[in-house]
């Protein structure tokens, strides 16, 4: 991994988009993909961004979290290196591949509320 991150726009046409993360460090290659994911999105109605040669970029939901308070749907995949074996296995031959989907909502403030007082009680 690299110290600093130098990404590289590699090719966009129209609502998609594919970025070169040149071994950079994931998190900030992951927020930069979410950021142009939702430019897309705003200006096409839809937007899809991949992102190559990058690291690990640390929980999904975070990323995609971000995107729906922007008023986006967003969806966010990434494959992984085998670690665990699978069912009957002696070695690592699959990886986790975490996904995370998340939507904007207006009633969130009313769970987070509800939360606060059903756990106060």
């Amino acid at each position: 991994m690299q110290p600093e991150t130098r990404a590289v726009v590699i090719a966009s046409k129209g609502a998609t988009m594919l970025i070169d993360g040149r071994d950079g460090v994931g998190q900030v290659l992951a927020d930069l993909a979410v950021t142009k994911a939702v430019r897309l999105s705003k200006e096409y109605g839809v937007g899809a961004v991949g992102v190559r040669n990058s690291n690990h970029f640390g929980t999904a939901a975070y990323f995609t979290r971000k995107a729906a308070a922007s008023g986006v749907v967003a969806f966010l995949a990434t494959n992984s290196s085998p670690a665990m074996a699978p069912w009957g296995g002696t070695r690592s031959a699959i990886g986790a591949n975490p996904w995370s989907w998340a939507a904007p909502s207006s009633w969130w403030w009313w769970w987070s509320s509800w939360w606060w007082w059903s756990s106060w009680w």
